[in-house]
């Protein structure tokens, strides 16, 4: 597994995996976030992109 691999390359590398691997089970809101991220599109002053689009705007 990747993040296995990851953990070894520096010290805390271990741990950032394994947050890593929780924002990608359950995104950064953690569970039950589906209301959460209703509620902050219906604030937000510009639309949500995905990261790749971000990174290819903030480049």
């Amino acid at each position: 597994m990747l993040s296995e691999v990851f953990s070894t390359f520096f010290e805390g590398a271990k741990e950032m995996a394994e947050m890593c691997g929780f924002w990608e089970k359950y995104t950064y809101m953690g569970p039950d976030s589906t209301l959460q991220i209703e509620l902050a599109k219906e604030i937000a002053t510009s639309e949500f992109v995905t990261f790749d689009q971000w990174i290819s705007q903030n480049n």
